[in-house]
């Protein structure tokens, strides 16, 4: 947990490196697609860092505060985070490689790459424009409403499914399925989460707020190296590529 801790702060100085150093914020609309890339590029790289920061620090007070509960729940959304950030890196790799080997982009490819930053940075199956624009029902009534496979491109973003990046990461690290069942199993309302909520008292077991729970602290032990290491490491790895997306093109001249 130290070193988990050590690392939230080295994230959170370079997140305000970034910060201090280039501009990643929203604009209304992209001239052309590499300009989409770049920007996107520079929100990706915020916007994860950010989450993953956030997610620590709560993982972090929820242990220190006992609530096991809450800190697995954090900790399932920020393998969560990375797994999506990991599946589009390693989408996106083939045509970066290319690039680089030929010394320009195609339109095609541009596009495409510029398609896949936009999903994981605006995909989602809620409607947000329509809830702002015209309120739950409107979400409601268009969720129910009948419509063809051409109609919900026209009016749904693209999504990215989280069970599906974890299934491409286990194909080469097939530790990180099992990490991700174990954290689900703890999060959602089942045996496992009910495990961690035992506690000893006058010689009973029984469900209670006490941190005290013995079953969770080993529970939460025999996880929480292996979930931090995966997390932190693919970050790592993977989040270079964002960063050089978002580099002007001055300081990443293809060679």
């Amino acid at each position: 947990m130290e070193a988990f801790a050590q690392a939230l702060v080295q994230a959170e100085g370079l997140l305000r490196e970034y910060h201090a150093t280039t501009q990643a914020q929203f604009k209304s609309s992209h001239p052309d697609e590499m300009i989409a890339i770049r920007e996107n590029s520079r929100l990706i790289f915020t916007l994860s860092w950010t989450k993953a920061v956030l997610f620590s620090r709560a993982i972090i007070d929820q242990v220190n505060a006992g609530n096991l509960l809450a800190a697995f729940q954090s900790l399932r959304a920020y393998a969560e985070l990375v797994a999506t950030v990991r599946f589009t890196a390693k989408e996106m790799m083939p045509l970066i490689q290319d690039a680089a080997e030929t010394g320009s982009i195609s339109v095609e490819n541009a596009r495409t790459l510029s398609s896949k930053l936009n999903t994981l940075l605006h995909g989602g199956r809620f409607n947000w424009p329509l809830y702002f624009e015209e309120g739950a029902k409107a979400v409601l009534d268009r969720k129910r409403a009948k419509t063809t496979k051409e109609e919900r491109r026209k009016f749904e973003t693209n999504s990215l499914r989280v069970g599906t990046c974890f299934e491409k990461w286990a194909e080469e690290e097939p530790a990180v399925e099992f990490i991700y069942d174990y954290l689900c199993d703890l999060v959602h309302p089942n045996k496992g989460s009910n495990l961690i909520l035992l506690v000893e008292r006058g010689g009973n077991v029984v469900f209670d707020t006490s941190p005290s729970s013995q079953m969770g602290w080993v529970i939460f032990g025999r996880i929480f190296p292996f979930a931090a290491s995966m997390c932190l490491r693919a970050m790592g790895e993977f989040q270079p590529i964002f960063a050089l997306l978002g580099a002007e093109d001055e300081a990443r001249s293809v060679h």
